[in-house]
């Protein structure tokens, strides 16, 4: 009960907040949201079988919105662009002046 509302609201509101996304994504954003309200509300008034497998399928709901929300994270990718660590192409001359540094 704790896992999925947190990580679907987190993902939610940073979807929301994108400016890059159309209105389109942020409108489907809040329809899963009270999707996952209305999850919420069905896993506390029973306590079932069918209750479990609704917060299985809630949760999964919430991990699909957390992976839309960072899909262009690159501090979550597997491999970082080529000039993270440098900060540009290596082949290009460095900028800037050594002044007395080289003799």
């Amino acid at each position: 009960m704790t896992f999925f509302p947190a990580v679907a609201a987190a993902s939610a509101f940073e979807i929301v907040l994108n400016d890059k996304l159309p209105k389109s994504a942020k409108s489907f954003t809040m329809v899963i949201g009270g999707v996952l309200i209305g999850a919420v509300i069905y896993i506390w008034a029973h306590e079932s079988e069918g209750a479990v497998k609704c917060a299985v399928v809630a949760a999964l709901i919430a991990s699909l919105l957390w992976w839309i929300a960072n899909a262009e994270n690159y501090s979550l990718l597997d491999s970082d662009p080529p000039d993270a660590s440098l900060g540009n192409d290596t082949n290009v001359a460095t900028s800037g002046n050594l002044g007395d540094l080289n003799g």
